[in-house]
């Protein structure tokens, strides 16, 4: 990537899911623009590390997915929601078991999208 920056072939550089030592090893071979990363109402992981790394280092930050990947937004069934949501319990990158329950419990009811 260095060399095609060099060549002017590549303008910027960024990341994609990446953790602090990638992007801090990455930064330090070659300057990185930008890091591409879910960040949502429900995934609130980027604020632990990530962020402050980013901050530090002067690279930007591109969150996806804010609402949660249709999880917030209605567009998936309450019995669909449900069922991600007990599987993400064990997940790396779940919320809380508390949240998880909080979530399924105050969950108003949605339409079924018929998928």
């Amino acid at each position: 990537m260095k060399d095609l920056i060099q060549q002017v072939k590549v303008k910027h550089f960024g990341l994609s899911e990446a953790g602090v030592q990638i992007i801090c090893r990455a930064h330090a071979v070659q300057p990185v623009t930008a890091l591409q990363s879910e960040y949502s109402l429900r995934l609130r992981e980027p604020e632990e590390e990530i962020l402050p790394t980013l901050e530090k280092l002067g690279i930007g930050f591109v969150p996806f997915s804010p609402l949660g990947k249709g999880f917030l937004t209605g567009a998936i069934s309450d019995n669909a929601a449900r069922a991600c949501l007990t599987s993400c319990i064990n997940s790396s990158r779940s919320m809380s078991r508390n949240s998880i329950a909080d979530f399924i419990l105050t969950r108003p009811a949605v339409r079924e999208t018929g998928g």
